[in-house]
């Protein structure tokens, strides 16, 4: 502070309010030495015409002295008023300062006291005691004022004391607790007292800003939390003024920005991002500027090759920007998306559906291509309408099988029937499931998949009607026939083989794990049939080998019976051979090929 700004405040406020104190600004003609100065000049002209008028000069000698000595009353009379105007004008400040002393006395949270030259406490408000738990006064006169305050408040005061001495106005802040040792902070004003040879005394002035203090403490550590918080954030964070200029932000947007702070503080954003302020982004930001809306924005900058995700927040000042880098998030919905069609396509192609069963309130939830496939309409009781739907025959086994969960089991398979809506026919389903535990479903969530599996039942069909007429067909020829696969075990065979009819008993009968072995072990007493047809099967099993016919006799004399036994490769990808033992007419002459 000024040291003369007091002055200007007390002589405007006398200005201000009319009354004994006041002083009014006098005209420049009512001066003490202006009328002097007129007085005297008026009395040389006066001398001078009389000289000039030839009259005597003894008068006009006289009149000169005369009249320097009545203007010499008049200089005084004037110095005389002027100085009653100043004695009045102290008043008015001695008042108007005893009225400020008065109102600083009385102020709830100000302690006013007097300290010499040497700092010694003189006086002190009542107010002033009880802010610092005085009790007695009288122990405390003459003390120390400078040694009560400790540390770095120590300091402070003594330098302001310092330069109060020196007949400035001094303030500081510190901390000092009371007689009691209540912890206060004080804002201290010392005002230097003038005596005859500099200041004789101190006026301090000390209000209680404890409050205040912790107040700015808590707004602080609040402040403090917040950057901790905002530091810590995963999101970039920028706070912008009216301008675009980037005043505030945190680790992490200096990181996605890829600039120093100290770079970027100041910075215009149009600056940094020239290609988004036309663009959809600085549209939404502006709009969010003027309108004072929050916004969310997803865009993609050709700066960064990368895809953002931006909360803009308006404040009087400006806006606050939480931005952070989502192109792993887009690139994994757009893989999900994908993942998704292709799996609902496979679903469309393979006939498959999703749904999932809650242990804890018995609920179904089908998907939609579940629904599309069971042909229910969506929205309805999925569980009873399944279950009116299955066939009686199956109905049991479902519930059994849902039943079993309960207990512990955590899979689920089922094929059933269902009625058909638009035919008075069974479609078939495979019902498959498993059972997860997650903490939003402990007591069991059942999900899984289902098959419409009509086409392929029919078809299975079709080939058992197929399978059972054509083996029946086989069956009711005269030849033994087999089928031997890639490893040379006998698979199938029809009735006549498991006879043992028309063929040898040694290559024919029921069925052998290894056909090949029983062939070989067949072989001897100049029987080599078994070796050949073992040798011939082999060679068409290992792809070097051609469908072969040979004929050839079996059995004791008065027992021999001619045969013939073919062979030819049914499929070259499941390698399997078929094998035909015929037995010959006795007249049919044997030719060995």
């Amino acid at each position: 502070m000024h040291p003369h700004s007091a002055d200007v405040f007390v002589d405007a406020y006398l200005a201000r309010h009319a009354g004994p104190t006041a002083i009014a600004q006098r005209p420049l003609w009512q001066a003490p030495w202006l009328l002097a100065l007129v007085a005297a000049v008026v009395s040389l002209l006066a001398g001078v015409l009389w000289r000039s008028l030839g009259l005597p000069a003894g008068p006009a000698l006289v009149l000169p002295g005369i009249a320097v000595a009545g203007a010499l009353p008049v200089y005084l009379c004037a110095r005389l008023l002027n100085q009653r105007r100043r004695l009045a004008h102290t008043r008015g400040e001695v008042a108007l300062l005893c009225q400020l002393c008065s109102l600083w006395a009385q102020s709830e949270g100000a302690c006013l006291k007097e300290v010499d030259a040497h700092g010694r406490l003189l006086a002190m408000s009542e107010r002033g005691r009880q802010l610092m738990d005085v009790c007695d006064f009288d122990a405390l006169r003459g003390s120390d004022w400078l040694g009560v305050w400790p540390g770095e408040a120590a300091v402070a005061a003594r330098d302001a004391f310092a330069r109060a001495r020196a007949g400035e106005l001094a303030r500081f802040s510190g901390f000092c607790p009371t007689l009691a040792g209540v912890a206060k902070w004080w804002d201290v004003l010392i005002m230097p007292l003038p005596g005859a040879t500099g200041a004789a005394s101190m006026l301090v002035l000390s209000w209680d800003v404890t409050e205040v203090r912790q107040r700015t403490c808590q707004l602080q550590a609040t402040n403090d939390e917040l950057t901790t918080l905002l530091e810590h954030l995963d999101d970039g964070f920028c706070r912008l003024d009216r301008s675009w200029r980037l005043v505030e932000l945190n680790g992490r947007a200096v990181a996605l920005l890829q600039r120093p702070r100290s770079e970027l503080l100041g910075t215009v954003l149009w600056d940094l991002l020239p290609q988004a302020r036309g663009a959809e982004l600085g549209v939404a930001l502006q709009e969010v500027m003027d309108l004072g809306i929050a916004r969310r924005i997803e865009t993609f900058s050709p700066q960064y090759q990368g895809w953002y995700r931006i909360h803009a927040y308006p404040h009087a000042d400006g806006l606050y920007l939480f931005f952070s880098d989502i192109s792993r998030d887009v690139a994994s919905a757009q893989t999900a998306q994908a993942g998704q069609a292709r799996l609902r396509l496979t679903q469309q192609v393979g006939l498959f559906g999703d749904w999932q069963f809650d242990l804890a309130n018995q609920s179904l939830e089908l998907s939609d291509q579940a629904l599309q496939l069971l042909r229910m309409p969506p929205g309805s009781a999925a569980g009873q309408a399944l279950l009116e739907r299955l066939h009686p025959q199956d109905r049991l086994g479902f519930v059994a099988a849902m039943l079993d969960l309960a207990e512990g089991q955590t899979g689920f398979d089922a094929w059933v029937r269902l009625s058909d809506t638009d035919a008075e026919d069974w479609r078939h389903f495979h019902f498959a499931g498993t059972v997860i535990r997650t903490k939003a479903h402990p007591a069991g969530l059942l999900v899984g998949c289902l098959q419409d599996v009509t086409e392929q039942q029919r078809r299975e069909a079709r080939l058992e009607d197929a399978e059972a007429f054509t083996r029946g067909i086989i069956d009711a020829l005269p030849l033994a026939i087999g089928v031997v696969d890639g490893n040379g075990r006998l698979i199938t065979a029809n009735q006549v083989w498991m006879a043992g009819g028309n063929a040898p008993a040694a290559l024919s009968g029921c069925k052998s794990l290894d056909y090949l072995a029983r062939c070989r072990a067949a072989t001897g007493d100049g029987f080599d049939a078994g070796a050949r047809l073992a040798d011939g099967i082999e060679a068409l099993l290992a792809g070097t080998g051609d469908p072969f016919v040979f004929s050839y006799e079996h059995g004791r004399d008065g027992q021999r019976r001619a045969y013939q036994s073919s062979a030819l490769l049914m499929s070259t990808l499941t390698r399997q051979v078929l094998v035909v033992h015929e037995l010959l007419p006795v007249r049919q002459p044997v030719a060995m090929d």
